[in-house]
């Protein structure tokens, strides 16, 4: 029993090594059609009749750098542009930092909402529902209040979506910006293992797979997944919309400009705290996703094997893989932003990959959530619940056997 144990370890190994690598691969093949954050600007705007586009702005608090993420939206190359931002009362932090900015910027087409605590469990949902109501045009940017973007990220999407058949365009997100060590981790994660699935689901799938950070998609469209009503019903409403939107038969694209994801002063709770309940979305969601995240990190299983069965064999296997890991992980951060990270935070990336089992073990059983000042449960397909998932089966099943 022990040496099958110790070969089924053996085997895990490997097949994490050889699909990290593949993964590895795919990302560096991949990015050649990407542009980072910090590429240089194009000389002109290609010419066209481009059609209008409403930025749906939604801010709660003072986030890392957010004069400069909201700035960067009025500096965008484009013509026909609405930006539209909300907060929840004049109260928010984030209420004289956007007027402050409007401000310097007296030609821009931007409107500030208060927009109330809405009808959504989500803030973010129901102050994009209020923000919507007062949209111009057709096409809506779905935007993160922390987020920084390139001057020409928008007539990219905007091209892509004038594709045939197109309903929605992507941005993939790049972690910057970290000062503390849970920044550091948070943004490593990001870069080396969300954002670097991100280009190789695209090549190998050409299916778009990214927090839904950046989002430019049709109102029709929208509309026809079920709207706001729908999609504020879920955790992960940023998937929802866009299995929905596959399922109605439009295309998906990933746009070509990186946006900044900024977390400057994160914390190890706060990470732990996102990235459980992005494992809980997956488990619920993507389940098979979340079962091959443990053969992502080839470390895990070459643990695994040493502890188990001490010998020098496997632990030359454990380094190895160890430093197959860390090279990658490193590798991917510095391609998809360019640059590494400061050697103060480097003791994270042998790290990394034990922090996000245990959220991904946990993850698979834990239905509680604390969000945004919520104490919530999920349910299936990441639905977001007032009540652990059992007590509604119950009185639903109650409520039938009385029926």
């Amino acid at each position: 029993m022990s040496f099958d144990f110790v070969q089924l370890l053996a085997w895990a190994s490997m097949a994490a090594v050889c699909l990290y690598s593949v993964l590895l691969l795919a990302m560096i093949l991949q990015f050649r059609h990407a542009r980072r954050f910090d590429s240089a600007a194009e000389g002109t705007m290609p010419p066209g009749d481009w059609q209008g586009v409403t930025v749906l702005k939604p801010c709660a608090g003072a986030d890392d750098d957010l004069e400069a993420c909201l700035e960067s939206y009025f500096r965008v190359r484009y013509p026909r542009v609405q930006l539209l931002f909300g907060v929840r009362s004049e109260s928010d932090p984030a209420y004289p930092v956007i007027q402050r900015v409007m401000a310097r910027f007296p030609e821009a087409d931007s409107q500030l909402f208060v927009t109330g605590e809405g009808a959504h469990v989500s803030p973010k949902i129901s102050q994009m529902e209020v923000l919507s109501l007062h949209a111009k045009y057709e096409a809506w940017w779905l935007s993160d209040s922390n987020t920084k973007v390139h001057p020409d990220t928008l007539w990219d999407m905007v091209a892509k979506l004038g594709e045939p058949n197109s309903a929605l365009v992507a941005s993939p997100i790049v972690g910057d910006g970290e000062k503390t060590a849970g920044a550091a981790l948070e943004n490593l994660h990001l870069n080396a293992y969300v954002v670097s699935t991100t280009y190789a689901v695209k090549l190998a799938a050409d299916r778009v797979a990214v927090p839904g950070k950046s989002m430019l998609v049709r109102k029709s469209a929208l509309l026809e997944v079920g709207g706001w009503q729908e999609i504020g019903k879920y955790f992960a409403d940023d998937e929802v919309l866009v299995q929905g939107i596959m399922e109605k038969g439009y295309r998906l694209h990933l746009g070509t400009f990186a946006v900044q994801n900024v977390n400057a002063s994160g914390n190890l709770k706060k990470f732990y705290q996102r990235h459980l309940r992005w494992s809980q979305i997956r488990w619920r969601v993507v389940p098979h996703v979340a079962l091959l995240e443990f053969f992502v990190a080839p470390v895990l299983f070459s643990t695994m094997l040493v502890l188990v069965a001490p010998s020098a064999k496997h632990a030359m296997y454990f380094a190895g893989a160890l430093a197959l890991q860390v090279f990658g992980d490193l590798a991917m951060h510095w391609i998809i932003r360019g640059r590494g990270m400061a050697l103060a935070h480097l003791w994270v990336l042998p790290l990394r990959p034990f922090f996000v089992a245990w959220m991904l073990f946990r993850g698979a059983f834990s239905g509680h959530v604390e969000w945004r000042g919520n104490d919530l449960w999920m349910g299936s397909r990441a639905r977001i619940l007032t009540e652990p998932p059992m007590r509604v089966r119950l009185r639903a099943l109650r409520s039938a056997l009385r029926g």
